[in-house]
């Protein structure tokens, strides 16, 4: 009875570099992923200072002296403001609507990052 060897092939030197480039682009993308990440969570943090600078016993019936929605077209040679709002409920309205949008793009990124 003769015993036959695996003879195991190595890999080649293309090979090598194949799964090389592949580990290096999804580094390269995860490390994208975390930098996008990081810029949503400041921008984020940024409109919590806000509401809270905003605070609580707002009026949302009168203009806000401390924050202002504003529209602008930058196409310009300077940027040219359209539209200004600065009603209380509006703004707050919008800073709330803006961090759920945020929240719910940080947990796509962190389950892509993890995954």
């Amino acid at each position: 009875m003769k015993v036959e060897k695996s003879v195991e092939k190595k890999p080649s030197v293309e090979d090598i570099q194949k799964v090389l480039d592949e580990q290096i682009e999804k580094f390269n993308h995860k490390a994208m992923l975390i930098k996008h990440r990081q810029t949503f969570k400041d921008t984020r943090d940024e409109l919590l200072k806000f509401k809270k600078e905003q605070g609580s016993d707002y009026d949302e019936n009168l203009d806000s002296k401390i924050l202002r929605i504003s529209l602008q077209d930058n196409n310009e040679y300077r940027d040219h403001t359209h539209l200004k709002i600065a009603n209380n409920m509006i703004v707050r309205e919008f800073l709330d609507f803006a961090i759920s949008k945020i929240d719910k793009k940080l947990l796509e990124l962190e389950k892509e990052i993890v995954g």
